[in-house]
């Protein structure tokens, strides 16, 4: 694999910070349980054990993502694993939100995809359904 190819070095960018996201999601979510979703908002059941958890999952989430891309992105502009016409501070920038985003958006898509493929109901908060009793 040719990791100086820009395509190649996108792909990877995208995925670290998929990654990242997702440890930080775990890792916070282990530590304060009630963060977590509850079920889903047609539910007739809380969907958020507090305000604080709704602030979590409906803000904090989705900027995670591409805070950590242009945190990569600085980090990153200087080396030579970094695309060349990008190493501009406001183009790095620029680079490092959008890919954040567009990581996140493109998993959330290809797993409802695949979810809905297999027929499975995923962790049962992506098809409307309330979650299984104990969980």
């Amino acid at each position: 694999m040719d990791f100086k190819n820009p395509l190649v070095l996108v792909g990877l960018f995208a995925t670290a910070c998929y990654v990242l996201t997702l440890i930080t999601r775990r890792v916070v979510e282990a530590a304060k349980p009630d963060l977590k979703k509850q079920s889903d908002e047609n539910s007739s059941k809380t969907t958020y054990a507090s305000a604080w958890a709704r602030w979590w999952n409906q803000v904090i989430l989705y900027a995670i993502a591409p805070t950590y891309g242009v945190a990569l992105a600085l980090f990153m502009r200087g080396s030579e694993y970094f695309p060349e016409p990008l190493r501009d501070t406001e183009l790095a920038i620029l680079f490092g939100m959008v890919a954040g985003f567009l990581c996140s958006f493109f998993f959330k898509l290809f797993k409802r995809m695949v979810v809905g493929h297999a027929g499975a109901a995923g962790d049962g908060l992506d098809k409307g359904s309330d979650p299984p009793p104990g969980s």
